[in-house]
């Protein structure tokens, strides 16, 4: 088992030399060690049941796995003089080429093991404590968030595939995606595919539930993380062939998807690629190209079917104002009845930017208790900060699921202090705006009964009477010292 003490090691490690180069060895042996573990649970069940067979690579192929040679085994992988660079690179070369999981997205270069003799070491050393059950697959999930957090924070473009893992774990808790297909038009790292995919199997009586992962990335860096980090966990997934921008070429434009979970960028858009005012997407119109956040929705919405629920994370900027391509998206989507929640978040909750943001919930069919209603939480104040970074608690997670699950069931105790829920003239009152802070009141101040105000007057006309007397006794003291002086 790992402990917090192998993690404290290996982030020594990469903070002594680059982050990239640490990155790209530690995935690429990350990989050759799942990879080991699934050769050898397969290798065990083989050699219980037909003698022989665990050396026959037709038995592998079958399932999947890459049959690994003798020679490059986890176990063959360290000599007498340590880690052999050659054969790391000779094993990750033969993975590739018995995987079509792995082709195009594994560095294959000589230069991947050219770290530092203290990380191979203390990776080496690590990773070979990942073994064959259920809970190390947590575990190699849990390395490779590790790894990406470590070393992607000083990368270019970091902030557009990274989310927080609490974001992913409100949004899968919010659209209990339990089977059927979730789509993610910009999927970064994969960690929200896989966070639905992770909810549907703790749902699931089956090991692996109905459910069909879809996604697409821009960044070719991006792609390959993302096939990466979904291979590590054993999940089925289409990305498309090829890492490409979602509203120049909708590699999945047929798709009609069950559930969307989606982190986008907060960027202008590509401005050498025009929208098209003819795009099918743009049903409610067609959004501006400097700020991404209309056009991102839509394209959800797009690809959402009739039943569909979603959840994207905006800047906040998207709640109200704006431009008036904004303002009527905005306003046509309020009176289509599609939004079903908006949740402010606290900033700080990203590597890349420290803005507030706030998390849609749509619904193309919502139940009778949320029609024409809509649901406000303002959790800017919720999370808790360590060193610059706020993290969202498994309790405040949980607050706001059950304040989600209360209005879904038409349940009037919504806690006042961080919710309420505005019905469609309400909205129309307020110029359409979006922002928690325009529905949710304060709590009103008890006020006392009539009955202990007339008694707290009387008692302070007491005071006044008995202050009244006491001057006058003392004004009298001073006119006859004035009196005495004078005579």
């Amino acid at each position: 088992m790992i402990w917090r003490e192998d993690f404290v090691r290996l982030n020594e490690c990469i903070a002594e030399g680059g982050q990239e180069e640490a990155r790209r060895f530690l995935l690429n042996l990350l990989i050759i060690r799942k990879m080991n573990i699934d050769f050898s649970a397969r290798y065990e069940n083989l050699k219980r049941m037909t003698a022989g067979a665990e050396e026959d690579p037709v038995y592998y192929s079958m399932y999947q796995i890459p049959f690994l040679s003798r020679e490059l085994r986890w176990d063959r992988l360290r000599d007498s003089d340590g880690i052999s660079e050659k054969r790391l690179r000779m094993a990750l070369r033969e993975i590739c080429e018995q995987s079509r999981g792995c082709q195009g997205i594994l560095d294959l270069s000589e230069a991947w093991t050219n770290v530092s003799r203290k990380l191979r070491e203390t990776a080496f050393e690590v990773f070979g404590k990942l073994q064959i059950d259920e809970e190390h697959d947590r575990e190699v999930s849990e390395m490779f968030e590790f790894v990406l957090s470590r070393t992607m924070i000083v990368s270019r473009g970091q902030g557009e595939f990274y989310t927080p893992a609490g974001i992913g774990q409100i949004m899968a808790e919010l659209l209990q995606p339990e089977s059927g297909t979730v789509y993610d038009p910009c999927c970064g790292s994969g960690s929200l595919l896989a966070k639905a995919a992770a909810y549907g199997q703790q749902k699931s009586r089956e090991k692996r539930p109905n459910m069909k992962l879809y996604g697409q990335e821009a960044s070719r860096e991006a792609w390959s993380l993302a096939k990466m980090n979904l291979l590590l966990k054993g999940m089925d997934v289409d990305l498309g062939d090829r890492a490409e921008n979602v509203f120049a070429f909708d590699l999945h434009e047929d798709l009609r998807a069950d559930y969307i979970m989606s982190n986008p960028p907060f960027h202008a858009l590509d401005p050498s690629r025009p929208l098209w005012a003819g795009d099918p997407r743009w049903m409610y119109g067609l959004p501006p190209r400097r700020k991404s956040g209309f056009a991102w929705i839509q394209h959800m919405l797009y690809h959402l079917n009739a039943n569909g629920k979603m959840a994207c994370v905006l800047s906040a900027s998207t709640l109200e104002g704006g431009t008036k391509a904004e303002q009527m998206i905005r306003t046509r989507m309020i009176e289509d009845d599609v939004i079903s929640a908006v949740i402010l978040l606290p900033p700080g909750l990203f590597y890349a930017t420290k803005i507030t943001t706030a998390l849609w919930i749509i619904e193309k069919n919502k139940n009778s208790m949320c029609r024409n209603r809509i649901l406000f939480i303002n959790g800017k104040k919720m999370g808790r900060t360590e060193r610059g970074h706020t993290r969202l608690p498994e309790t405040e997670t949980a607050r706001i699921c059950s304040v989600w699950k209360a209005y879904q069931t038409g349940d009037g105790s919504i806690l006042p202090d961080i919710a309420a829920v505005g019905d469609r003239e309400e909205i129309r009152a307020k110029e359409f705006s979006l922002s928690p802070d325009r529905y949710i009141r304060k709590k009103a101040e008890q006020l006392p009964a009539y009955s202990e105000l007339e008694q707290e007057e009387h008692r302070n006309l007491e005071k006044l009477r008995m202050l009244a007397c006491k001057n006058r006794e003392t004004l009298d003291e001073i006119e006859k010292g004035f009196r005495s002086i004078l005579e």
